[in-house]
């Protein structure tokens, strides 16, 4: 229990910007040991900087107060090998651990002459000879080579097979005496040793199976690093749980505020437990790589819930700062233009960290490239759904709220999705129509229409007489002007300017006398344009039924003899006109 207190007191230190002793500088520190100007500078500042770095940590080990010396050096050595291949953000832990690994060698081989390697003007010499720039020490695989481009061109540094190598040269050398027994030592100084935060005495104090080793890493080391990732997923776990219930009565664009704090804390934590890791743990070899990249993956996931989050911020504010209503198009068209710009970053972020991590960005396009051709041939039907959404939001032909008719369905737009369109119809029930079949129907929008037009037929009996069908006309104009009743004004809705009703007497229908009425209700509203006709059937009625004119029916009128309203006449032609008319 004291030794799990102990280390979460440890990472919990992390979190935490506790002043720090003050480092004076040391003489590494003003002076720069890395000379790259030829093979013999390459190979004496390799000997020089690791014998500096060996002094340091075996006298002193790793402290506060030596951390910039020892930061220097490794800087330093990371410029003694070709590192264009390496992921950046491994670089500094590949160069350091090579370099221990060629001291190493180096002190058990027999000393190297410096004149056995070339200057910088024999170097070159020997190139205008056309011999390899590559220069091999004692035959061995350890090899310096003239860097041509790049950040170094132009300087020597240890070849790129060389710090592959490294490692396994060691490995082979490991069993063979120290001809330089100063660095007798350094490779456990260097792997072994805890950063300052962690005693040396208490590790030293561990049970002896706590210092077995697996995959190079000391046990204590595996159940340090576990614990850490075990803290970090606690904290994070616990932190959304705590947002998520404080949350619950909040507004959505407060509770996304908060949802930011889960992946901003991911990114502090995950980089103070890499650095807790690196220097204090002292995790090496290919196992740190591997925490290089898990930290790497969980700050691009961080980035990404990043984006998306602010893209909900952002898009909720775009939704109160609008003037249109919330369900508008160009709410819509806002919305979807964020959401794919956020899309399209977040693709950006990923790519990028993919490649920091060491995966070659022609890999990483060939591979989006592919899936995205796998994606676009399984999608096809979506895909063109989303294209037809697309095109309903920049070309704008209904809006949400509006009726409309398409393919026949006749209702008001609820919602412009990515996929569909969704269509209240008059009877209540909610139709779904494909956007890519919307985008190519003919589509006609009601709620565009700036008046309703009324073509209305008043159909009268044909034995009414001319008088009586000018008087008709008359009424209906009469009905549809402008007047004042009980002091209020009515019919201004259909007599705007340029919109003024029209009455004619324009057929002559096979059982009827029909005259024609036009007028343009404004605005339309449809309910007030129903209460609006009401009026005027209930008026034209009134006033035909005073004037004594009967509307016609869609049916033959049968004259009876005896009807005083409608007398029956006949006359009788004789014979003579009969044969004189039929001749």
């Amino acid at each position: 229990m004291k030794v799990m207190l102990y280390i979460l007191l440890c990472f919990w230190s992390l979190t935490c910007d506790a002043a720090r002793v003050s480092k004076p500088v040391s003489f590494h520190d003003e002076l720069d040991l890395a000379r790259l100007s030829s093979p013999r500078q390459t190979w004496q500042s390799m000997i020089d900087i690791t014998d500096a770095y060996n002094q340091t940590v075996q006298t002193e080990g790793y402290t506060f107060e030596n951390e910039s010396t020892l930061d220097n050096l490794e800087e330093q050595m990371e410029r003694l090998f070709d590192l264009r291949k390496v992921p950046e953000s491994l670089r500094r832990t590949v160069a350091v651990e090579a370099a221990v690994y060629l001291r190493e060698i180096v002190a058990r081989m027999p000393p190297l002459t410096l004149e056995s390697l070339p200057g910088r003007e024999q170097a070159f010499a020997e190139m205008r000879d056309n011999y390899p720039p590559i220069w091999q020490i004692d035959e061995s695989d350890i090899v310096i080579s003239y860097i041509q481009e790049g950040p170094f061109t132009g300087n020597f540094q240890f070849s790129e097979r060389t710090l592959k190598l490294a490692e396994e040269l060691y490995e082979s050398v490991l069993e063979l005496p120290y001809v330089n027994p100063e660095i007798d030592g350094f490779h456990d100084a260097y792997f072994m040793t805890p950063g300052p935060m962690i005693p040396s005495e208490w590790v030293r104090g561990l049970p002896d199976w706590m210092h077995g080793q697996y995959l190079g890493q000391q046990v204590w080391q595996w159940v340090f690093m576990a614990v850490g990732y075990l803290f970090l997923v606690l904290t994070l776990y616990g932190l959304h749980l705590v947002i998520g219930t404080l949350s619950r009565s909040w507004t959505e664009a407060w509770q996304n505020r908060f949802r930011l704090l889960v992946p901003l804390a991911a990114l502090l934590l995950a980089a103070r437990l890499e650095t807790f890791i690196a220097d204090e743990i002292f995790i090496t070899g290919e196992v740190m790589q591997w925490v290089r990249h898990l930290s790497a993956a969980i700050w691009l996931i961080a980035f990404i819930g990043i984006i998306q989050i602010t893209a909900n911020l952002v898009i909720a504010r775009v939704t109160t700062r609008m003037s249109t209503r919330s369900g508008s198009v160009d709410l819509q068209l806002a919305r979807f233009g964020i959401r794919i710009g956020s899309i399209l970053l977040a693709i950006v972020v990923l790519i990028q960290g993919l490649s920091r991590m060491g995966v070659p960005l022609a890999t990483v396009l060939t591979g989006a490239g592919v899936t995205g051709l796998a994606v676009a041939l399984a999608a096809q039907e979506s895909l063109r759904n989303i294209f037809g959404s697309m095109m309903l939001l920049l070309d704008k032909p209904f809006q949400v709220g509006q009726r409309v008719k398409v393919r026949g369905h006749d209702g008001t737009v609820e919602e412009i999705g990515i996929r569909s369109t969704k269509i209240r119809l008059l009877n209540g029930h909610v139709t779904s129509i494909p956007n890519d079949d919307v985008a190519k129907a003919d589509i006609e929008n009601i709620g565009q229409r700036p008046f309703i037009r009324r073509v209305m037929d008043v159909t009268i009996t044909y034995d009414t007489p001319p008088q009586k069908i000018d008087e008709a006309v008359a009424i209906i104009k009469d009905i549809l002007s402008v007047q004042v009743v009980d002091g209020e004004e009515i019919n201004h809705t259909i007599n705007r300017p340029g919109y003024e009703p029209r009455v004619a007497f324009n057929e002559l229908n096979s059982d009827s006398l029909n005259i024609i009425v036009i007028y343009w209700y404004f605005p339309p509203v449809y309910w007030d344009y129903m209460a609006h006709a009401t009026y005027v059937n209930r008026a034209l009625i009134e006033r035909f039924n005073e004037a004594g004119i009967d509307f016609a029916f869609p049916t033959q009128t049968l004259h009876l003899v005896g009807d005083p309203q409608r007398a029956l006449e006949a006359t009788m032609l004789d014979a003579a006109s009969d044969s004189a008319g039929s001749s």
